[in-house]
């Protein structure tokens, strides 16, 4: 799930942060003070096979606290937290997944090849609605794929700006095509009479 960033000449990556749906669930990795480990009252056995971090949970400096928005809002945890929820994406393999823009691309034609054939042989009431749904539903994919263990991302701007303005450009020609047809009957009942 990494992506490039020319700016910064670097690769990043997304990560999830664990929830198991307990409140302060962010707080989940057991602590243990350095004090405790140098005076030897920690078992060297707690400490097998186990990824030990470093840092301050204390709100000394700024530094050592970072907002993030979890779970509905921002919230400040000591970045230990947000390393160890880092280390935990990537161990479990948890991270992001970023969608390739091609497929985008795909799903956006796809989507505005649908709507495009929609409003031009449906009434205008059942292309809308048409819209509405299919907007509703790929919105609705994109967060269960996010939200799951897959992690899932689906970028939704792109499909869903083709839906709206493929409606909102097509209409027009539709009905401009119907006036059209309307004028040229108008027409030959004039002549007919």
């Amino acid at each position: 799930g990494t992506f490039p960033v020319p700016e910064a000449d670097g690769r990043f990556f997304f990560f999830k942060y664990q929830d198991s749906g307990i409140k302060n669930d962010l707080f989940r990795y057991k602590r243990i003070s350095f004090i405790d480990i140098l005076q030897g009252t920690v078992s060297p056995s707690d400490l097998n096979g186990k990824i030990l971090l470093v840092g301050s949970y204390r709100r000394q400096s700024p530094n050592d606290s970072a907002e993030i928005p979890y779970p509905a809002s921002f919230e400040l945890v000591p970045k230990l937290t947000v390393h160890a929820h880092i280390l935990d994406s990537m161990i479990n393999h948890r991270s992001v997944a970023l969608v390739p823009g091609w497929i985008s691309g795909i799903i956006t034609f796809l989507f505005l090849l649908f709507i495009v054939t929609r409003v031009v042989k449906s009434k205008p009431l059942n292309a809308l609605l048409a819209c509405i749904g299919l907007a509703g539903l790929f919105h609705f994919i994109a967060q269960m794929l996010f939200s799951k263990d897959s992690g899932i991302w689906l970028r939704e701007a792109q499909p869903l700006m083709a839906i709206v303005l493929g409606y909102y450009v097509v209409l027009p020609y539709r009905l401009m095509r119907e006036h059209r047809k309307r004028a040229d009957y108008q027409q030959r009942n004039e002549l007919l009479v």
